[in-house]
Order: C-alpha cells, then sequence, then structure tokens
C-alpha cells in the first residue's frame, strides 16, 4: 500500500498505533487521538505523520479535523475508523449513565466520524476504502462487557446498511478476538491477539478487497455463532 492519504482514529495505542507503523513511511498518514500525552509519545516515533488531536464522541473536533484535511489535501483514500474504549458494567446492579460511554464512542462516534469525512473519501480518485474495527463480541456479546457488545453489534448493523446505500464505498469490518493491551489485561485469555499482528491482517485485507474479516481464534468463533450459538456463548462467557 503506497501513496495514500490515510487517516486513522484512535492511532496512538492498540491496533491504530500498530497500523500507523505499518504504513507512514511510504503514504501519508494522519492521526485522531484525544490523548495530547499519547500524541507527543507517537510524535517521537513517528515524525511525518500529521496528528490532530480530536475525540470521536464530540462532533466539533471532528470537524475542526475535517477542514484541517481539507485544506492540506483535498481528500482521503482510506479510513481506518478504530478509536473506541471499553468498559466492564455490572449486570446486577443500577450503574450511572456514564458508563454508557462505551454507546457514545463505539457507535456514535465511528457514525459522527464516517458522516464527517465520508465527502473526503468520495473525492478519491483510488478505490475510497473504510475500514472499521468492530470486535467478534458484536456476534457473541460477554457478559461482563454489555454495553460494549450491544455498541459493537449496532455497529454492525450500521455498517450493513452503509454497504448497501453507498456502492462506491469499499467498506471493510474488522472482528477480532482479544487485544493483548492494556484494556483487556482483566480478560483472562490464552487467545489475545497482538495488535501487531491484527493490523497486518487489516492491511492485507484491504488491498484484497475483503468486506469482512475474522482475525485468528474470531474466525472460528463467528462459525460455530452460526451453527451453534448457545455453545460458543457459553465457552466465551466462562470467565
Amino acid at each position: 500500500m503506497r501513496n495514500k492519504i490515510i487517516l486513522v482514529t484512535g492511532g496512538t495505542s492498540g491496533i491504530g498505533k500498530a497500523l500507523v507503523a505499518l504504513l507512514h513511511a511510504e503514504n501519508q498518514v494522519i492521526v485522531c487521538s484525544r490523548n495530547q500525552d499519547k500524541i507527543a509519545e507517537c510524535e517521537k516515533r513517528f515524525r511525518d505523520v500529521l496528528y490532530i488531536q480530536a475525540d470521536i464522541s464530540n462532533i466539533d473536533d471532528l470537524h475542526r479535523a475535517e477542514k484541517i484535511i481539507a485544506e492540506t489535501y483535498g481528500r482521503l483514500d482510506i479510513l481506518f475508523a478504530n478509536a473506541g474504549v471499553a468498559n466492564f458494567f455490572d449486570l446486577d446492579s443500577s450503574q450511572s449513565v456514564l458508563d454508557f460511554r462505551d454507546m457514545e464512542v463505539n457507535f456514535k462516534g465511528t457514525v459522527q466520524t464516517v458522516n464527517t469525512f465520508k465527502s473526503l473519501l468520495l473525492n478519491s480518485n483510488k478505490q475510497p476504502t473504510l475500514v472499521i474495527t468492530n470486535s467478534i463480541l458484536a456476534k457473541i456479546p460477554h457478559y461482563k462487557m454489555p454495553i460494549y457488545s450491544a455498541s459493537k453489534a449496532a455497529l454492525h448493523s450500521y455498517c450493513t446498511a452503509l454497504r448497501s446505500k453507498i456502492k462506491r464505498l469499499t467498506i471493510l469490518e474488522i472482528f477480532p478476538p482479544l487485544v493483548d493491551t492494556p484494556m483487556t489485561k482483566d480478560l483472562k485469555s490464552n487467545d489475545k491477539m497482538k495488535p501487531e499482528k491484527i493490523a497486518a491482517n487489516i492491511v492485507s485485507s484491504v488491498q484484497r478487497g475483503k468486506k469482512e474479516v475474522y482475525p485468528g481464534v474470531a474466525r472460528l468463533a463467528n462459525l460455530m455463532s452460526i451453527i451453534s450459538f448457545k455453545r460458543i456463548s457459553k465457552i466465551i462467557n466462562s470467565n
């Protein structure tokens, strides 16, 4: 993948950071991140990347980022809508509405991101591509993360509808298993994948024009969810 103008949201950690590491040398990469400390850290490593501090759940931040990119480049070739959050939610207790931030960021924030940058993508003459970072929990929810799971399920429904509507835009949805990051340190699993491995899988899938990708054990989990949802759900929710 070369000579593309690429935007990565959530590009200062996890899968997003791994994507930047793979792509920045031969493409113009732009990163949106809400964390200025992480931006400062990444600037030392990836000096040729354009960084914009922006929270995808804040529409004003997105509009500001869109204006910068429009004035600087006039288009986007690939948008990696990767930013997201994950929180535990106790189904046995009454928790604050603030605990619904997973839905606010993962679903609403991603939809806002797509809507904001869609026109720049459609300005591309290089097969504009939207890549959505979803989760296998969109298909098989986890009882410890029910709001997160629901936000990803809603995102999958949105992507399916969007793909039917905008034919010119290639839409790739990634459904990774648990990713080995600080965000998932409290979830026990022998099947966590390294962000770098998932990022490599994503780039390869973009080049092959895939629509849905299930890295690692997510492929088997998705297959089992079709054949025997009850069985795979029991396995995933066993800890």
